[in-house]
């Protein structure tokens, strides 16, 4: 029977990989542009946001270090990566129902752990890693969707086609995706 934990890794295990894919397409983008990185980390969709970096260090510590505690910006993330593919969820089965202290200086919530892994880590993991993603591709750096997915495009690929209407007809009979 799947866990509450199962389902998380299923979830942190791609975006953290396409994070991590993600971050090294900007790195081979701002060195093909002969652009200085200086302050890439610092940028923001707007200007009362946290920096980039802080979006990254959130993507990993809501993923990996909601399951457990972990620790610039593409070392965080290939070892939030590396954490998440190792960890085997056997062990978590049966802690649903454990206590979860998560603090903040004059904030301390209380959480049983299956509802802080679905109604806390999981929507704050998916905010930090679409806010950096999103961030990236303000800055002009060629990523997609398929690379937030943790995945490069399809040979020959040419955009959005319907797929979302395609999936919907395939899962209702009405033909193949």
């Amino acid at each position: 029977m799947a866990t509450v934990f199962d389902f998380a890794l299923a979830q942190f295990r791609p975006t953290l990989a396409g994070l991590k894919l993600i971050l090294d397409k900007t790195d081979a983008h701002v060195r093909a542009a002969h652009q200085s990185p200086d302050g890439l980390l610092e940028a923001r969709l707007q200007a009362d946001m946290l920096p980039l970096a802080f979006q990254i260090g959130q993507s990993v510590d809501w993923s990996a270090g909601a399951l457990d505690a972990s620790q610039g910006a593409r070392a965080c993330v290939a070892e939030g990566v590396d954490y998440l593919n190792a960890l085997d969820p056997a062990p978590l089965a049966g802690l649903e129902e454990k206590e979860i202290v998560w603090s903040m200086p004059r904030i301390e919530l209380r959480y049983e752990a299956a509802r802080f892994i679905t109604g806390s880590a999981m929507p704050n993991f998916y905010f930090h890693a679409v806010t950096a993603y999103t961030t990236l591709r303000q800055l002009g750096v060629p990523i997609g969707k398929f690379n937030f997915l943790g995945r490069e495009a399809p040979q020959g690929w040419k955009g959005p086609g319907g797929t979302a209407k395609a999936a919907l007809d395939a899962m209702a009979g009405r033909g193949a995706p």
